[in-house]
């Protein structure tokens, strides 16, 4: 099911995922993609553009409810190591 706050448009066989900020703000987001892209972003630097948009938190909630459980026990144990 998908959630009610994303809207979907059909192309190609393919979707794309648009949320309410991307139809608020048409481009903005491929944009800030771009850049990334443009300055082949590292691992470390997304990090800190998450830290400060003030969005760690909920990035951790949603990336760790999406990942499957090999990854999370793996992640567990590596933790466990560190």
């Amino acid at each position: 099911m998908v959630p009610p706050f994303l809207f979907h448009i059909f192309r190609y066989n393919k979707i794309k995922v648009m949320t309410i900020q991307m139809r608020k703000n048409p481009g903005v987001v491929e944009t800030v993609i771009d850049m990334l892209n443009h300055i082949e972003v590292d691992g470390e630097t997304m990090e800190y553009i998450i830290r400060k948009v003030g969005m760690e938190d909920q990035m951790l909630r949603q990336l760790f409810l999406k990942a499957s459980k090999d990854v999370l026990w793996d992640l567990t144990v590596e933790k466990k190591n560190v």
